[in-house]
C-alpha cells in the first residue's frame, strides 16, 4: 500500500469515528453532561420533539431552545470538522506528488580525485541546479587528501526535480611553510548530468 493510499484510509477512519462518537454523543451523552436524556426529552416537556416544530407554549418553547442550543453547538462543530478532514485527504495526494517530485536526486555518489602533485584539503561542496538556477550547499567536514588519493560522499540533494545538476568541491592548496593557505580557494566541477537516484559525479583536482 502506498503512502498515500495510507493515509487517505486513516483519515476516512477518523472521519466514520467521529460520526460515530457524534452518534452515541445525541444518543446517550447528553444524559450525562445535561442531565437530560433526550429520547426521555418528549415526556419531559409535554412530548416536545427536537427535530419536529414544537408547541406554541412560552415555557415548552424555552424550554426546547434552551436543551436544543448545545446540541445545536456540537452538531455545527462536528460537521465543520467532517468538512475540514475530508479537505484534508483530498490534499493528501497532491502533497506527496510534489514531494516526490522535488525528492529524485536520492542516494548521489560524488566522487573526487587529486591529481594536483601535492596534498590537499576539501573543504566544501555545493551543487547547481539548472532547472531552478540555484546553487545549494552541502555540509562537508574537512578533509586531507594526498596527491593520487581520492574519496567519495553518499548525499541526498534536495530540492532536485530531475534536473541538470553539477557538483563544486573546494580544496585548499599548502604554502612552502606547510601550512594551508586560506587567503586563496581552488575548485573543480564535475560533469553536468541529469540528477536522478544512484546517479554518479566524478571530479578532478588539478
Amino acid at each position: 500500500m502506498t503512502r498515500t493510499a495510507r493515509q487517505t484510509g486513516e483519515a476516512c477512519s477518523k472521519i466514520s469515528h467521529s460520526f460515530y462518537v457524534l452518534n452515541s454523543f445525541v444518543r446517550f451523552g447528553w444524559k450525562h453532561d445535561w442531565g437530560v436524556d433526550p429520547i426521555q426529552s418528549k415526556r419531559a416537556v409535554g412530548h416536545l420533539s427536537f427535530i419536529d416544530k414544537p408547541m406554541t407554549s412560552a415555557l415548552n418553547e424555552q424550554t426546547y431552545q434552551e436543551r436544543n442550543r448545545p446540541m445545536k453547538l456540537f452538531a455545527t462543530a462536528a460537521a465543520a470538522a467532517a468538512v475540514f478532514a475530508i479537505a484534508g485527504i483530498a490534499s493528501v495526494a497532491p502533497m506527496n506528488e510534489a514531494e516526490a517530485a522535488f525528492d529524485r536526486c536520492k542516494n548521489v555518489n560524488i566522487s573526487v580525485q587529486n591529481n594536483t602533485g601535492a596534498p590537499i584539503q576539501v573543504y566544501d561542496l555545493d551543487y547547481r541546479d539548472l532547472g531552478s538556477n540555484r546553487w545549494r550547499s552541502e555540509n562537508i567536514s574537512n578533509r586531507v587528501i594526498s596527491h593520487g588519493g581520492s574519496y567519495k560522499w553518499k548525499r541526498n540533494l534536495e530540492g532536485v526535480n530531475n534536473a541538470k545538476t553539477y557538483i563544486r568541491v573546494q580544496f585548499r592548496k599548502l604554502k612552502s611553510n606547510g601550512k594551508w593557505d586560506r587567503l586563496k580557494t581552488w575548485y573543480a566541477n564535475s560533469n553536468t548530468v541529469t540528477c536522478t537516484k544512484g546517479k554518479t559525479f566524478r571530479i578532478s583536482f588539478r
